[in-house]
């Protein structure tokens, strides 16, 4: 049989009849309120700048989707000699973010593609890209930009 000496008053300690060697180690509830409260801060100072950066990111790809629907008008125009017939591509179409649409004038020898901020990206502003390669981008305006006049993404 193993006997436990316990010396000193465990009493002043507010433990008292409870040996020192009998005691959990942990923490306390303050402690773990101070951690949780420490995150939730964190937390709550970090989330805007994520949500910026999210919103950054795909509008940077929105900027991408809209020149390679550039590229693939112009290889378009270069087989059959007009935009006539010039379909988005179907990732574009399907989009949650961006609404894009074109618009042809000069009998189809001119194409402005556009995409419209929608959905979570709402906010974030339209953009622009027309044939001639001038781009736009409208942070004040969601449903677009007008080439020429406002300025360009680059």
């Amino acid at each position: 049989m193993v006997a436990i000496q316990v010396t000193g008053s465990t009493a002043q300690n507010g433990l008292a009849g409870v040996p020192k060697t009998c005691r959990s180690a942990g923490f306390s509830l303050i402690e773990l309120m101070v951690v949780v409260a420490i995150i939730a801060i964190l937390a709550v100072i970090s989330y805007p700048n994520y949500s910026r950066y999210v919103q950054r990111t795909h509008e940077q790809q929105a900027q991408a989707m809209l020149m390679q629907a550039m590229s693939e008008a112009e290889a378009f125009r270069s087989r059959n000699f007009s935009y006539q017939g010039f379909v988005l591509p179907a990732e574009m179409l399907a989009s949650d973010r961006y609404a894009y649409a074109t618009q042809f004038s000069n009998n189809f020898q001119t194409l402005e593609i556009t995409a419209a901020a929608i959905g979570p990206q709402a906010g974030a502003g339209g953009m622009g890209i027309d044939s001639s390669g001038r781009n736009c981008l409208n942070k004040g305006n969601d449903t677009g930009c007008n080439l020429g006049a406002d300025p360009s993404w680059k």
